[in-house]
């Protein structure tokens, strides 16, 4: 098993995840799944924390196309 050490925040997540929030309570209906996007903002860092590995399988990621649960 991969020891992940966590750290702080980011704070571009941080900035990303109160817009987001924000714009979610003005909202009256739920966002479609093609509004849901900023996920390269914490990509490189949450890699770098699994050292490039699979948090799940523990294989070696295979570039920036991978999805971010993988």
């Amino acid at each position: 098993m991969i020891r992940v050490v966590c750290g702080d925040e980011p704070e571009e997540l941080i900035l990303s995840r109160d817009e987001h929030l924000a714009r979610a309570r003005l909202r009256e209906t739920p966002p479609s799944d093609k509004e849901i996007v900023d996920y390269d903002v914490g990509r490189a860092q949450l890699a770098e924390r699994h050292l490039y590995h699979c948090a799940y399988c523990e294989l070696p990621l295979r570039g920036e196309a991978a999805p971010i649960e993988h």
